[in-house]
């Protein structure tokens, strides 16, 4: 516990930081400062301190030494979890539950195909927190950005498929990195954050115990084209089949009918109006001799689209 104020008189607040974290019943205090004469003091030294220049820890004892009820001006960034009596018991902080997450699978020595369709299920438990980011973690400890959810969600997926195995590219404005998940051995870091996600501090972390495996695909017949939209910036639409790249609107340069790149539900993508925006493909051997083909796309629909046609991908001819 903590001894009574040696100059209660003139100390009526004192604010007494501590280390542990959660502190011990006995732990003594690592600073001291005390409320005086309309301001905040160090014990020692008595020079004034504002708000922003105290070394807050995690833990802290505000010791209310007056003997009638009164306001406590606490600094700014303090949370208070309640009082009690000089030594009491249970202490504000007993009820507190330190945020932690662990990784649930892949945890090691899992095996994922590279194939079509494949999808790899990142889950993960949590205590406390509001979003968990996942990231592919490279054998040199190099990380891959996969995407932010809610924590209670449990899980976010992944899908690896790339049919030249050149890669699933990693780079995105949040977390730039020149790499490409190719088949290999990996493991999962999840990171949990507070309410402002990704761009606030981590409260806890954890990753796969061991590495576990992406394997070549070698079944697939390969895609025509598939695109990611997963650039950040330019008009350039990357093809990761190599067969042919595409564009924003309808011209190599800027245009009225340009999508507009946004962070997506996996890394980023492409937001169109619903009237007139539109991303074009150039034309290619490979594209102009189909006879039969198979069209997917992830999207995430906010009405029926231009006139209700409600077109996801169209194939048209020059010549009519």
């Amino acid at each position: 516990g903590f001894e009574n104020s040696l100059t209660a008189g003139n100390r009526t607040d004192e604010l007494l930081l501590l280390s542990g974290v959660p502190p011990l019943p006995t732990e003594s205090s690592s600073e001291i400062y005390y409320f005086w004469s309309g301001a905040w003091r160090k014990v020692g030294s008595g020079a004034i301190v504002i708000n922003s220049q105290l070394p807050l820890s995690t833990y802290f004892v505000i010791r209310h030494n007056a003997m009638t009820d009164s306001t406590i001006d606490l600094p700014s960034g303090l949370k208070f979890y309640g009082a009690t009596d000089k030594n009491g018991t249970p202490r504000p902080w007993d009820s507190i539950t330190t945020p932690s997450i662990t990784v649930l699978s892949p945890n090691g020595g899992e095996t994922y195909a590279n194939t079509q369709g494949s999808e790899i299920r990142f889950r993960w438990q949590q205590t406390g927190g509001s979003d968990v980011a996942a990231f592919l973690m490279f054998p040199d400890n190099a990380l891959c950005y996969l995407g932010q959810t809610s924590a209670s969600a449990g899980s976010i997926s992944f899908y690896p498929y790339n049919s030249s195995n050149s890669g699933f590219p990693c780079n995105t404005s949040l977390f730039p990195i020149d790499r490409r998940i190719i088949p290999g051995q990996y493991k999962l870091l999840t990171k949990l954050f507070g309410p402002d996600g990704v761009t606030s501090t981590v409260l806890a972390q954890d990753q796969s115990d061991s590495s576990f495996t992406i394997t070549a695909s070698t079944t697939q017949t390969s895609s025509s084209a598939y695109f990611n939209f997963n650039e950040t910036s330019g008009q350039t639409l990357l093809d990761s089949e190599g067969t042919s790249n595409g564009f924003l609107g309808s011209v190599s340069g800027v245009d009225p009918y340009d999508a507009s790149r946004i962070v997506g539900r996996l890394n980023n993508g492409l937001l169109f109006d619903g009237s007139s925006d539109l991303a074009t493909v150039v034309p290619s051997p490979s594209l102009n001799t189909l006879t039969s083909s198979t069209y997917s796309a992830w999207i995430y629909p906010a009405g029926w689209g231009g006139a209700k046609f409600g077109r996801i991908i169209s194939k048209e001819s020059s010549a009519g």
